[in-house]
């Protein structure tokens, strides 16, 4: 895997649209203010991360645990990344999907039932 597929512009692009167009959206409702603050300069921020990235000085912020109430009254824990963070593991995720996407095509249906991946540069990362 070649960093510099990390952190290209496209890459980091596709990692942001998949992150918006994703549909965990209790998760995201609680990032709502800061993806639409993010997204009033998204190139400029991307290029900043990329640039931080490129530099070796982007440090990952430490995540943030919410306690979530469920009917039996137990608290389930919710781990709440940082936007650039999630950025990043979407963009590595990308990558790994494009190494691995050959060689599982032809299991998918017969011996792998999870979600069976979109295409490279689709915006959605699995399929419904």
């Amino acid at each position: 895997m070649n960093f510099g597929n990390l952190i290209s512009r496209k890459n980091l692009r596709l990692a942001w649209n998949r992150i918006l167009t994703a549909k965990n959206v209790s998760y995201k409702n609680l990032f709502r203010h800061h993806l639409d603050a993010y997204s009033l300069e998204i190139e400029e921020n991307l290029e900043s991360l990329r640039t931080r990235l490129r530099d070796g000085v982007y440090k990952p912020i430490s995540p943030v645990r919410i306690f979530s109430p469920t009917k039996s009254g137990l608290q389930r824990p919710i781990t709440l990344l940082a936007i650039e963070d999630q950025i990043v593991l979407q963009g590595l995720a990308n990558l790994f999907a494009d190494k691995i996407r050959a060689r599982r095509r032809h299991l998918e249906g017969e011996s792998v039932y999870s979600y069976l991946l979109n295409e490279e540069d689709n915006i959605f990362f699995v399929r419904d």
